[in-house]
């Protein structure tokens, strides 16, 4: 069954997640990983450009998604589930119920 749900940006729902946490965009770039200050920097940039995205041009791909997972301790595939709902703008309850108990990433 498909039902049609208000989506948010991932940069809103990271953005609720950094406030919650009292994390600045440089906490959550030190906290991806990352052993340069060149590492650290662009970890920094992709986060702010992540924030700032309301109009789906920066894409969660799966390995952005496993830094945010390392920063934040929540699944890479939540990050790449709110990524995909953000572009399609509906939800399919069981398509993703299914590929959650699985472990897919879709």
């Amino acid at each position: 069954m498909r039902h049609l749900a208000e989506t948010f940006p991932p940069g809103e729902v990271i953005a609720d997640e950094m406030a919650a946490r009292g994390w600045s965009a440089r906490d959550v770039a030190l906290r991806m990983g990352g052993v340069s200050a060149e590492d650290r920097c662009k970890n920094e940039l992709l986060v702010l450009l992540i924030l700032g995205n309301t109009d789906k041009e920066t894409t969660i791909d799966p390995a952005t998604s496993e830094k945010l997972e390392r920063a934040f301790g929540i699944s890479a595939t939540f990050f790449e589930n709110l990524d995909k709902i953000w572009r399609t703008g509906a939800v399919n309850d069981d398509q993703l119920t299914t590929q959650a108990g699985r472990g897919d990433r879709a």
